[in-house]
């Protein structure tokens, strides 16, 4: 029997590249959510910088009871 209090997770489908954007907002409301990334070396004419990416493109996990 499942209790009715347990947590799923869900996928929220965002605006490209505002997926971290929405983690943070989600965590600053207390909401649990799991966005997965990688760290990439973008390369300009002048320097290179690491940036993190989503592995998930316009997507974020959260974890809710189905109630919220």
């Amino acid at each position: 029997m499942m209790r009715s209090s347990s947590k799923k997770w869900f996928v929220l489908c965002t605006r490209p590249k505002n997926e971290l954007k929405v983690t943070e907002r989600l965590t600053g409301i207390g909401v649990e959510v799991y966005t997965p990334t990688r760290i990439e070396v973008k390369q300009w004419s002048d320097r290179k910088k690491k940036t993190l990416v989503p592995l998930l493109p316009s997507m974020v996990l959260v974890s809710l009871q189905e109630k919220q």
